[in-house]
């Protein structure tokens, strides 16, 4: 639909449009919707330029058709509206009517009911959910002291009565602090239950800890749970009795459990594979959780189950080869919501419920739920849903580049949306990534695209979020930080034709394996070993044949590091390791080098800011790493990352030009011509509500 659409734009404006101005601000608006991902301002650029073109009824109907598409990708019915307009008030031109007429079949087909409205967007934190049951607080993530990268993250809410931000936590120490998802409100939306870690040595313990909403953080939480293995906070019950959470066993074992609001008891109901559910919800009168699991070990679907609370019976809901995912339950309980693809797009169905046993086939409620709906946040009282949706989009880019200007060719980039962390084969002929495959970025595969033909393939392999890809020096096989099918962190060499997976190195639980590199003669590694727990690390050199391992250097890791950020790049001869220090407990960093051979490291910079290290120029007489700097005045990251240039021999950084705000794993191919990055224009998680899209129901009592 995308190659028609933008066929019939160009043909339009050809033939004549009303100026060179409507053409650019046309094709604008596309690139915001397509390009960047930010729908809504596409919509209002459409919007404009329908109003003020009027005359230019080409122009106008296309702009519109566009709008409507916008529209039908965050699921609002407003798309319906318009595409109805264009076949009223624009029957001339064929072009916009034949598309308007082909998509309002699918926006008015069975399932098409309700209504969306956008009730907030959040810029910079994290906002996880969930919405309060009430409809006032939507718990989000605050960062303290250095943003989402080295900040220590805190639980905070938004409060839609009064639009302030509350901050509930206030830790500022990397090693006593909640963790970054999972909260849970009770039944009268006053109070919210959260993990928290504490690192005590070289141990974690977890806490289940309970604040009131209204004390603005001044009150001091309640503990009711205490364990050693890890915690994902899922729902609390109506009756306000039980907290329901998934529980990661340091065996590598998870189960799903209830947690006795009381006394702190707990009650296991089920093991579960360590994938777990995407989420846990308590029917309204307390007697069952609704949760998905996935199909098996070599599927990405997900099948839902009902489970009562006392134990006495579980009970498969929706079984379909389809992806299905619970969304929660309508307020009278007689009917369990889940999103499915079934029909190719996220549409919203229901099943009927009766004691506990599903009844008859599920119905669709909204056959296009919204393409960019990232996450769920379950139903409130009103039987509005609450739904995220991600503004802006991630992308990998490949153009043109000229070093010594440091500034990219003009018209030379192209962008592939949803994807991240590019690697240049060593002949440079192909690009491998990380693909999303869909905005929720719960499951991960590899692209392999091929520069000369510009065809792609994707690489399945059986393991889970592959990441950080590095070629063999013969080409023949990609290293892949990832997690096996039962949940074990690792470094696996991927074959790159058939996708086979061989397990490299193995993480024990609480620990990180990460960031691999072939050295040039194939025969050995280099990766970061990680005890998250103690923020230190080392630079471990592997000989893939015996096994037998080095420590290159020892280094404090970046505190509460993201996945996003590498903390070491080999030159191109395989002779020098550029290395980032910290003292983990700021945001300064040092960027070093080291030679393999041994002998003292030497500090090339020290920075104030958010480092990230990228790569190496291929003749290896520059590193090339990023920076981010802090807002003025304020604890929160600058949105603006950039790539650096740094002269190993000595010289000025000097920053690349790359026509981007956020920048990231930055290659350079090995003729040095060419450069491929990651880039995020993600412009905050928007919070919206679908209502209206129940039949009426009857109220419980």
């Amino acid at each position: 639909m995308k190659s028609i659409l933008i066929g019939a734009l160009t043909a339009i404006l050809a033939a004549g449009a009303q100026s060179s101005e409507a053409e650019r601000q046309l094709k604008a608006a596309m690139n915001a919707e397509m390009m960047n991902g930010d729908l809504q301002a596409a919509i209002r650029q459409y919007g404009d330029i329908a109003a003020k073109y009027k005359t230019d009824r080409a122009v106008a109907a296309m702009a519109l058709v566009r709008m409507a598409e916008a529209y039908q990708k965050v699921g609002d019915s407003e798309a319906i509206v318009i595409f109805q307009r264009v076949l009223r008030d624009y029957g001339e031109q064929k072009e916009a009517v034949a598309m308007a007429r082909a998509r309002l079949g699918s926006a008015t087909a069975s399932g098409s009911g309700g209504s969306t409205r956008q009730l907030w967007t959040k810029r910079g934190g994290a906002p996880y959910g969930p919405m309060s049951p009430d409809g006032r607080y939507l718990a989000f993530t605050s960062y303290e002291g250095g943003g989402t990268t080295n900040g220590v993250p805190n639980v905070a809410v938004h409060d839609f009565v009064t639009g302030a931000d509350v901050v509930l936590t206030h830790s500022r120490n990397p090693k006593d602090h909640p963790t970054r998802t999972g909260r849970a409100f009770s039944p009268d939306s006053r109070q919210i239950a959260y993990p928290w870690v504490i690192i005590d040595g070289g141990e974690v313990h977890s806490e289940v800890r309970i604040s009131d909403v209204s004390s603005n953080g001044s009150a001091k939480p309640r503990v009711v749970f205490r364990t050693e293995d890890r915690l994902e906070m899922e729902d609390w019950s109506p009756d306000g009795k039980w907290i329901a959470l998934q529980i990661t066993r340091k065996d590598g074992t998870s189960q799903l459990v209830l947690i006795s609001t009381a006394d702190g008891s707990l009650k296991t109901l089920k093991s579960v594979d360590w994938t777990g559910s995407t989420k846990v919800y308590f029917s309204p009168d307390s007697r069952f959780v609704a949760f998905d699991l996935q199909v098996g070990e070599r599927s990405e679907s997900r099948d839902i189950f009902v489970l009562a609370v006392d134990g006495s019976r579980q009970v498969p809901a929706v079984t379909h080869p389809s992806d299905d995912r619970v969304a929660g339950w309508t307020p009278d309980g007689k009917h369990l919501l889940f999103v499915s693809d079934r029909n190719g797009l996220p549409g919203l169905w229901w099943l009927r419920f009766e004691g506990g046993m599903p009844q008859g086939d599920p119905e669709i409620l909204r056959s296009n739920f919204g393409a960019n709906v990232s996450r769920s946040l379950g139903p409130g009282r009103s039987a509005g849903l609450y739904y995220l949706v991600q503004g802006g989009a991630t992308k990998v880019s490949v153009g043109s580049l000229d070093l010594a200007s440091g500034k990219l060719t003009p018209g030379s980039s192209q962008q592939f949306m949803g994807n991240i962390y590019p690697a240049w084969s060593p002949d440079g002929k192909h690009l491998a990534y990380s693909t999303y495959e869909h905005p929720r970025g719960d499951n991960i595969f590899l692209t392999v695209r091929s520069i000369e033909s510009g065809q792609s393939r994707e690489l399945r392999p059986q393991v889970k979020y592959p990441r950080w890809a590095s070629w063999s020096p013969d080409g023949r096989s990609i290293l892949v930080e990832a997690w096996d099918i039962k949940g074990r962190a690792g470094i696996f060499q991927i074959d790159a034709q058939n996708a086979d997976a061989a397990t490299v190195v193995s993480g024990a639980d609480g620990e990180r394996v990460s960031t691999p590199q072939w050295l040039p003669d194939g025969k050995k590694i280099l990766y970061l070993y990680e005890r998250r727990a103690l923020s230190e690390g080392a630079i471990l050199l592997r000989d893939l044949a015996s096994g037998g391992e080095s420590e290159i250097i020892r280094i404090k890791t970046l505190r509460n590091q993201t996945s996003y950020t590498r903390s070491f790049v080999l030159s191109p001869d395989g002779r020098s390791v550029a290395y980032l220090t910290s003292d983990g407990t700021s945001a300064h960093t040092a960027i070093m080098l080291k030679t393999l051979a041994g002998g003292e490291p030497r500090e090339l910079l020290k920075l104030s800011d958010t480092a990230f290290l990228h790569g190496w120029t291929p003749d290896g007489q520059a590193v090339v790493y990023g920076r981010s700097g802090r807002a003025t005045g304020g604890g929160a990251a600058s949105t603006d990352v950039a790539a650096w240039l740094l002269p190993i021999r000595g010289g000025e950084p000097r920053r690349l030009d790359l026509g981007e705000s956020f920048v990231s794993q930055v290659q350079l191919h090995p003729d040095g011509k060419q450069i491929a990055f990651w880039s995020n224009n993600q412009t905050g998680e928007q919070i919206w509500v679908l209502e209206n899209h129940l039949p009426t129901l009857t109220a419980k009592k």
